[in-house]
């Protein structure tokens, strides 16, 4: 290694001050929350029917209920685990075969 690399490596350098801030340092405007509830992957996985979410965001999101029902009917947005067009696949001793 030269004197050069030696020097780089075993340098002090001052204290970074945006880095003390943490992720506020490096904000440069207002940043508006993002609401995961918006997300479709997270309305399917925390918004359970009757609750008191539930209906506190539908009153807010009106135009989503409809298509997340719908979505919901069929299993998520992925639809139900394990089946392929609409045959389920069951793994019995390694093999899988179709029912």
């Amino acid at each position: 290694m030269t004197l050069f690399g030696i020097y780089v490596i075993a340098r002090r350098s001052g204290a970074n001050p945006r880095a003390l801030e943490g992720s506020r340092g490096l904000i440069a405007e207002h940043v508006d929350r993002f609401d995961e509830r918006m997300h479709v992957f997270a309305r399917n996985r925390s918004l359970h029917p009757g609750s008191e979410r539930y209906r506190q965001f539908y009153r807010e999101h009106p135009e989503k209920e409809a298509l997340d029902a719908a979505r919901r009917k069929k299993g998520g947005p992925i639809g139900h685990p394990g089946t392929i067009a609409g045959f389920v696949l069951i793994w019995f001793s390694g093999l899988g075969r179709l029912l």
